[in-house]
């Protein structure tokens, strides 16, 4: 992958953030891995905004960075002066722990589900059909909205039937 000149600055912005964060001291009160780990947030979130490399990527690296610096992010010096303390299989849990939560798996799924009808065209066809068939006249799109909402209503949660103000309990 080849990177244009002008994206140099945006890949370099999230290490610049992140090295300046660690060089200004810790807050009073917080521990000193706890504003590292901080800086490694902002600067993953710097990195989510001006995206110089997919963003997942950039969450790989936010927690490859995690995982190997754990000494200075993760752990503190009570932790790492017991014996009993593992700290590089500690760090390993810890960075694959997000993995084995199904609510990680669901927005997976979804951003799957979403970029298929992005690159199929599929909801673009659906909503053609849609217009084609019942798009007449306002009142028919109208009819055409209520059906769509009866047929994807089974499957919103019970707070977004709550938000959109439908009156079943979902129970």
């Amino acid at each position: 992958m080849s990177l244009a000149k002008d994206n140099i600055w945006k890949l370099l912005a999230p290490l610049v953030v992140m090295g300046v964060m660690f060089l200004i001291p810790v807050p009073d009160g917080m521990p000193p891995q706890a504003w590292h780990y901080f800086a490694v947030f902002v600067a993953m979130i710097v990195g989510m905004i001006l995206e110089p490399i997919p963003a997942t990527a950039i969450s790989f690296i936010a927690v490859t960075i995690c995982v190997i610096g754990s000494n200075y992010l993760l752990f503190d010096a009570k932790e790492l002066a017991d014996p009993a303390f593992n700290a590089q299989k500690q760090a390993l849990k810890w960075g694959l722990a997000g993995f084995s939560s199904t609510t990680v798996w669901l927005v997976f799924g979804a951003f799957i589900f979403a970029l298929g009808y992005e690159v199929s065209g599929l909801g673009r066809r659906i909503a053609l059909f849609l217009v084609k068939f019942m798009g007449k006249r306002t009142l028919t799109l109208g009819y055409a909205i209520v059906i769509i909402d009866i047929l994807l209503a089974p499957f919103y949660t019970v707070q977004h039937r709550a938000y959109r103000g439908y009156g079943f309990s979902g129970h």
